[in-house]
């Protein structure tokens, strides 16, 4: 029997398994897909968010702004790739500049360092290749890029050379609750675990109901891409935000973690979870709100364009708690800022697994900080 089984391998699943991996459990971590990551984080921003966004009184910016600070050290363990590269929202006019003063006044409740407002030359100074006609901007030090997919196989990979038991290809099709755990049955195995994590992205909703929690439910919001080819990323230095709307952080323009160009996501209601295609209206849309904020760049230059679906709860806000099936953890309806946001979501289900009496937590001594050693020892 199992201590623990999380569902999902995601960034959130890989996250919890290595940190719950710091200690003597026995966790195995299901994932449907034949390798991590594979759905939402591969097709992610990769943008590490300060912590201004969200407002002060949600679970997104307690956690956003926990992540934020723990991106540095992580990166110096697993070594999968972290640039602080600072973020911009710009602005054209007085309008723009309300938002960005409401933006400025959540990032200081929310407690994000060194938060400027700055005026147009100091946007020019930083990013001489953006309009020109930007007259205000919130900027943000402390934001940057990672790689998302590298980031979850490193989590993976550590996770597993501190004991944690990768099973893919594992499809949760039913859980029973039985008298002190519960009874996973998946498309290859049967699995008995004291404690459920329910990790699953997108299909949390559908797992939660698995054992009659029908308290949430997910949609997917697809978001499209435009990815240029590394001499187009030279065109930037920082992330480059617009002024928000109600259901998304706008079309930003990026250089990733590798140097490319990064554009997009829109934001676009979808009912079909699995729908990853892209079109061409959805892409010139992207493109003219792109060339807002960055007027010149080469669209020969574009190599690929790809999309995700971001999960939206219905609660309006990432949740993270016991379910009312005592053992039961949900960990759902964790969109953006939600890679950020993982590396504190996955401290703060620990202490959640630890209140449960079955569970001792009894820090493992034998850590196979592998990546660590490499750094060492070359």
């Amino acid at each position: 029997m199992y201590d623990v089984a999380i569902i999902g391998g995601g960034i959130i699943g890989c996250s919890i398994a290595r940190e719950l991996a710091k200690y003597k459990l026995k966790i195995c971590l299901l994932e449907k897909n034949e390798d991590v990551g594979a759905e939402t984080t591969k097709a992610n921003s990769g943008i590490v968010h300060g912590g201004y966004s969200d407002k002060p009184s949600s679970i997104k910016a307690r956690f956003c702004t926990k992540g934020n600070r723990m991106y540095k050290q992580l990166n110096d363990e697993l070594d999968f790739g972290f640039t602080q590269t600072g973020s911009f929202v710009i602005g054209f006019n007085e309008q723009d500049a309300a938002k960005i003063q409401e933006l400025f006044s959540y990032g200081q409740a929310n407690g994000v360092p060194d938060l400027q407002i700055v005026d147009g030359d100091f946007v020019k100074n930083k990013e001489p290749n953006l309009n020109q006609a930007i007259t205000i901007a919130l900027y943000c030090p402390t934001a940057g890029v990672t790689s998302p997919y590298e980031f979850a196989i490193a989590l993976a990979e550590n996770a597993i050379q501190n004991g944690v038991k990768l099973k893919l290809n594992n499809k949760v099709l039913e859980i029973q609750k039985l008298e002190n755990h519960f009874l996973l049955t998946t498309n290859q195995e049967k699995i008995l675990a004291k404690i459920v994590i329910n990790a699953a992205g997108l299909y949390a909703d559908e797992v939660a109901r698995m054992v009659g929690i029908n308290e949430f439910t997910i949609s997917p919001r697809k978001g499209q891409y435009l990815l240029f080819d590394k001499d187009a990323g030279r065109l930037v230095n920082s992330v480059i935000f617009q002024i928000p709307t109600e259901i998304s952080k706008g079309i930003l323009v990026t250089k990733t973690h590798h140097g490319n160009l990064l554009i997009g996501p829109d934001a676009t209601p979808t009912s079909a979870k699995e729908c990853l295609n892209t079109d061409s209206q959805n892409i010139d849309n992207i493109i003219a709100a792109a060339k807002k904020s960055l007027p010149n760049f080469d669209l020969r230059k574009v190599i690929s364009s790809f999309a995700g679906n971001r999960m939206v709860p219905s609660t309006g806000d990432f949740i993270i708690g016991e379910s009312k099936l005592k053992g039961f953890i949900n960990v759902a309806g964790i969109d953006s800022p939600g890679l950020t946001a993982a590396p504190a979501i996955a401290v703060h289900v620990a202490k959640i697994v630890a209140s449960n009496e079955q569970i001792k937590l009894i820090k493992n001594l034998i850590m196979a900080v592998w990546y660590v050693a490499v750094k060492l020892f070359l």
